[in-house]
């Protein structure tokens, strides 16, 4: 039976001073960087992160490394260039390589790209990489109102037809993560996808608990549920992992006391009507932090069974 260890990064997303205070720290000067430049630096910190807990870790088990919705912004928080967004790929895939068991969702990269007219498209991407190899990337579907456009000629990319040059099967949030012997089936999710909408009636569920239905009809749920965000709660009803999988979650909201969850999901019984109950049993693992500040630590959680 696989292993599963969750380890999230927890910044405050929010606050685009604090990450720009972390780089600088480091002697670097953001001000004075490039656009691909200051991604490799904030890449470069996810990785250090990483190498400082690796000896915490369980080898027999797999890693699953997350961090916050829009960890990637630029400086202020402004979009990156299709031009870095494309160009940063080989590195991030040399970091992959280098934790090649490492499951890794290095959060969100905040990007635009010229569109019609003389607007911006901007996208909120996430990107998983696991062996050295970008294996999912997911744009958000939902725009929030936290989702931070500059006061600007931007347009929210909602993901159309036109737009399935962007990233090829981008919008597949499904994948498969082979680990040993086992092979585990992910999804994953971007803040607001992840909340049932009461603006509609009956209730718009969660973006993976709409499409799994659809996907896998007789499908009893993921192995694992991955949800990067930056103020998004878990909704219980809308958790698709199967009874005995788990739900984890990185976000960069606020609050520095619900930034992560490893959960453990228990259903009623092992069966697609099971996983649409509304409420699944769900047990929170407790981590180990590392780091004093509250805005910047890393919590470790201990390894849970998949059966």
């Amino acid at each position: 039976m696989p292993k599963i260890q969750f380890v999230a990064y927890e910044i405050d997303t929010h606050n685009t001073a604090k990450l720009n205070a972390i780089l600088s720290a480091k002697g670097a000067d953001p001000s004075e960087m490039t656009e691909q430049e200051y991604f490799t630096l904030q890449a470069n910190e996810l990785r250090d992160r990483l190498r400082e807990v690796t000896p915490q870790l369980d080898s027999t088990a797999l890693t699953v490394f997350m961090a916050p919705e829009f960890y990637f912004k630029y400086q202020n928080g402004k979009p990156y260039s299709r031009t870095t967004f494309f160009n940063v790929g080989p590195y991030m895939e040399m970091i992959s390589e280098a934790f090649p068991e490492v499951l890794w969702v290095p959060g969100t990269v905040w990007w635009s790209e010229p569109a019609k007219q003389d607007t911006m498209t901007v996208h909120n991407t996430a990107l998983v990489y696991h062996h050295g190899k970008l294996i999912r990337s997911w744009q958000k579907e939902r725009l929030s109102t936290i989702d931070g456009l500059n006061a600007g000629p931007e347009v929210w990319d909602r993901w159309e037809l036109e737009h399935e040059r962007i990233l090829e099967a981008t919008q597949d949030p499904f994948f498969l993560a082979s680990h040993g012997m086992d092979t585990l089936h992910v999804g994953i999710e971007i803040c607001l996808d992840h909340r049932t909408l009461d603006r509609e009636s009956p209730p718009s569920y969660g973006v993976l608990r709409t499409l799994y239905p659809k996907n896998y009809p007789e499908g009893r749920g993921v192995d694992i549920h991955l949800l990067t965000a930056a103020g998004m709660p878990m909704y219980p009803e809308n958790v698709v992992a199967r009874s005995g999988g788990v739900f984890l979650r990185c976000d960069g909201g606020k609050d520095p006391e619900t930034r992560s969850s490893c959960v453990l999901v228990a259903r009623s019984g092992n069966t697609p009507d099971a996983l649409l109950e509304w409420a699944p049993i769900l047990t929170l693992g407790k981590p180990t932090w590392i780091g004093s500040d509250l805005d910047n630590r890393v919590a470790v959680y201990p390894p849970v069974t998949v059966p």
